[in-house]
């Protein structure tokens, strides 16, 4: 199965989330970011995922100037419950451009859980 093709999605983040993750992160509430690498041009981490999805994901993201950055996400786990649960395996290929201080109408991400 396929997710189909590219998606335009504003986001507006917030300087705590720039200074600790270095990107932006899933907002899955089942997700925690763990095991965090920040590099002066880029991050790597972990996700792990327990509850209706179970898994881990591996992150990076890496930057070249201030203004673009390139991140990739890929997952292996389940999804599901019980005898109900399925195998899902995803990856999602990302470019982010900074567009300005100012978010305008688009909130703030929220702060995700992490270790």
């Amino acid at each position: 199965m396929t997710g189909g093709g590219p998606r335009t999605t504003q986001v507006c983040l917030t300087q705590a989330m720039i200074d600790k993750y270095g990107a932006p992160v899933s907002q899955n509430r089942d997700c925690q970011i763990t095991n965090i690498v920040l590099k002066p041009t880029g991050m790597t981490a972990e996700m792990v995922c327990t509850g209706r999805t179970n898994g881990h994901g591996d992150m990076e993201s890496s930057w070249t100037d201030g203004n673009v950055a390139k991140g990739k996400v890929h997952f292996v786990g389940t999804m599901g419950t019980g005898p109900n649960s399925m195998p899902v395996e995803w990856t999602v290929v990302s470019t982010s451009v900074y567009k300005g201080p100012d978010c305008g109408s688009v909130k703030p991400l929220p702060m995700p859980a992490g270790k």
